[in-house]
């Protein structure tokens, strides 16, 4: 799994996420979670189609579904996908 040790992933008690840089603080971005984060972010690789990429896994309360993961890109923030 591949991940940038410098950065420290967080949540807000609101539907925020974040990827602060460590060395200084620096917010390096922030993503919408589409509903409430309800516990805290796991990282985590998904090894489908014999690739290994690294994700950040993201309990919501999503309007959409209780109890819904939303699948953020560790680097940029984008959402990868969400359960339903």
């Amino acid at each position: 799994m591949s991940s940038n040790v410098d950065l420290i992933y967080a949540s807000s008690t609101n539907s925020l996420v974040f990827a602060i840089r460590a060395s200084d603080a620096a917010i390096i971005w922030q993503q919408d979670a589409g509903g409430a984060v309800s516990s805290t972010p796991a990282l985590a690789a998904d090894t489908q189609n014999q690739t290994t990429k690294a994700m950040l896994f993201v309990p919501t309360l999503s309007p959409k579904a209780i109890g819904s993961i939303v699948a953020l890109d560790i680097l940029s923030g984008a959402k990868l996908w969400e359960s339903s």
